[in-house]
């Protein structure tokens, strides 16, 4: 399951699609025979094989996911089940739908930092030196001024802002990471860990939005004393590219010589008791709560970035089990679930300074064995009647919903004609036989289906409306499909190498996945429509932009399109929340958001820093592209998470 910093997991939905019927009816429509019950063993044996060593914890674009995928696709093979992924030629098409997405950056031949301070012209060492951080831009610049500005940080909600009366246009700021103070938990920010306002992102993209051309990070001498002095190593957290400028983490050594070069332009400008220009300034900073901007005259520096972005192919599994009478104007039933992980860590892990291998055995090799177990019950019952099945594993949904969004825009048949999608996300540790059921709002047929199912199988279903969350399910319901998301509870191992195969409950998960198969068979033989209803804004409870999830502040209420161009400047949206201050703004869907109250907007995380520094009740101005047509629109920020 997907957790992003912009959108929090908050409440996690289960998806349940149903119609009407109830359990009992499911043998009477849509398939010849009754399909057969899950096995547990064999759910617990695919668990096993998807979370073992052999696949290295299946990151999107490595090895390991590469092999799970080819071995899912050869379980379908097995099961005698119809490839519907990409044309393997005129006659035939293979399970594998495979398309193209960045998955990582590294540092190209050219890297280069020089400084002019204390010691003159003096040549930086990549790696050991400096490093460009991943979502740099590429880059050169020769001699410009260096403006440092604190901690990088512009807050007004706080009353605190590090460039107040800075000039850094054109220029290179320098910035200390975490936070002021962090250790005061009663002061402004809080611990850095708390706190977005540590993301090393926002502040690049905040010294963007403030006219600097370059931006250079340094880790203070009074800040963590535990953590060495060394530049950050290049990978690609909170996202690869996008940051719009060049952004560099230093040694402090970097630092110190081009504050010592500027000692003698600036009166009064003294080290603190260790020699430290850096410290003195730091100190400063976190004795008085106050920004302390310093214009570095006397001081330059001259940089080239050059970063390699690598874009691989990555496959979604696709089958399917067409009805007898299948033609152009078959329906079908969607059953699908992410087989990605986090590999050996680092982004999306809750230990990301453990290299360990993160085995994802309920996340999600548990919804997984969820999708094959159905197809292997379903392809046993015979051939549907009415409806036919598409079994998806999708691939990159831990690293931005990548396969489900490109599945809604390239799928093998119209997405008009997927009547229901059924999203299965670690549904592997059921506890007091309590599970979540989201969208159950986005079909009028779902409450009473998904609660007569759940008693039938002594489950609970703690219902949710919205079709919006944190996982696959949100790329169809925002193409207007009805979805269900099955979801057994977050836990203690979530996204940490802990998550085993032998902490699955796999008698219990057998239960849910004989509650998803009454549902699915009864959703296949169905012979009326089953209606879509998109759920209205709900401000008090509502959720994050796109996801529908949990947390406080301001709400607009757009939602991202996953599936969008990669090279995209801006952020696409696939549509807008009914009732939401963004469709009362007139924000459509296929509308690509450029600016947000005056902050260029070159990808979510962009996005998701702007409107987190508003408040709710404020208008802002959100500057977009319709049809390749300049727009702006007046919003006013609504709210969520309270009254």
């Amino acid at each position: 399951m997907r957790s992003r910093r912009a959108l929090a997991l908050a409440a996690p939905a289960v998806l349940v699609l149903l119609s009407a019927g109830g359990p009992a009816a499911a043998a009477s429509g849509g398939f010849p025979a009754a399909p057969a019950a899950p096995d547990s063993a064999r759910i617990l044996q695919t668990i096993r094989q998807l979370a073992s060593d052999a696949y290295a914890g299946r990151r999107t674009g490595e090895a390991g996911c590469d092999s799970a995928a080819a071995w899912l696709a050869r379980q379908f093979e097995a099961l005698g089940l119809a490839p519907a992924g990409d044309s393997l030629g005129p006659r035939r098409r293979g399970f594998l739908q495979t398309f193209e997405t960045t998955v990582g950056v590294r540092p190209g031949r050219d890297n280069r930092l020089g400084t002019r301070g204390a010691s003159g012209e003096r040549a930086w060492r990549p790696d050991s030196e400096f490093t460009p951080l991943g979502f740099s831009e590429n880059d050169s610049m020769d001699g410009e001024p260096v403006v440092f500005v604190g901690y990088g940080i512009t807050a007004d909600e706080k009353g605190y802002d590090d460039y107040a009366g800075a000039d850094v246009k054109g220029k290179v700021v320098l910035f200390l990471r975490y936070v002021p103070a962090e250790n005061d938990t009663a002061g402004p920010f809080g611990a850095a860990g708390r706190s977005r306002y540590a993301d090393l992102r926002y502040k690049t993209s905040n010294a963007f939005n403030h006219g600097a051309r370059a931006a250079l990070v340094v880790l203070g001498p009074r800040t963590h004393p535990e953590v060495p002095d060394a530049p950050l190593p290049l990978r690609s957290d909170q996202g690869v590219g996008g940051g719009h400028i060049p952004a560099l983490s230093v040694r402090r050594e970097v630092a110190e010589e081009l504050l010592r070069g500027a000692a003698a332009h600036l009166p009064g400008f003294l080290p603190d008791s260790a020699g430290s220009y850096l410290g003195a300034l730091q100190a400063k900073i976190d004795a008085s709560r106050r920004p302390a901007p310093l214009a570095l005259d006397g001081a330059a520096v001259s940089l080239k970035t050059d970063l390699i972005h690598d874009r691989k192919r990555v496959s979604n599994v696709v089958a399917m089990l067409p009805p007898a009478s299948a033609d152009a104007a078959t329906e079908y039933v969607v059953i699908g679930g992410h087989y990605d992980h986090l590999g050996m860590g680092g982004p999306g892990s809750l230990e990301p300074d453990k290299k360990a291998i993160h085995y994802g055995a309920d996340d999600n090799a548990s919804g997984t064995a969820g999708v094959l177990e159905l197809a292997r019950c379903f392809e046993a019952a015979g051939t549907p009647v009415r409806r036919g099945l598409l079994f998806v594993c999708f691939v990159g949904e831990e690293e931005g919903l990548y396969g489900s969004g490109h599945f809604v825009n390239h799928p093998p048949v119209p997405v008009e004609r997927m009547t229901a999608m059924i999203n299965m996300d670690m549904i592997g540790r059921l506890r007091n036989d309590r599970l979540a059921v989201s969208g159950t709002g986005s079909s009028p047929l779902f409450p009473e289906l998904v609660a007569r199912a759940a008693k039938a199988h002594g489950l609970t279903a703690n219902e949710q409306a919205s079709g919006y969350g944190p996982s696959d399910h949100t790329s169809f319901y925002a193409k207007d499909r009805p979805v269900l998301f099955f979801f057994t509870g977050a836990h203690s191992d979530y996204h940490k190498p802990s998550d085993t195969w032998d902490k699955i409950d796999a008698p219990g998960e057998a239960r849910v996945l004989g509650m998803v198969e009454d549902v699915a068979s009864e959703l296949a033989g169905r012979d009326s429509a089953i209606a879509f209803t998109k759920v209205k804004a709900d401000s008090a409870r509502g959720g994050g932009e796109g996801y529908g999830g949990g947390g406080y502040g301001p709400y607009l209420g757009t939602v991202p399109d996953f599936g969008g161009a990669p090279d995209l400047k801006g952020v696409l949206l696939s549509g807008v929340r009914e009732g939401s201050p963004a469709e009362k703004a007139g924000i459509r869907g296929k509308d690509i958001i450029v600016k947000f109250d005056g902050k260029v907007v070159g990808n979510l995380e962009d996005y998701f820093y702007a409107l987190s520094a508003r408040k709710p009740g404020d208008v802002v101005q959100i500057e977009l592209l319709r049809d390749g047509k300049p727009m702006t629109l007046t919003a006013t920020l609504g709210r969520r998470g309270g009254k």
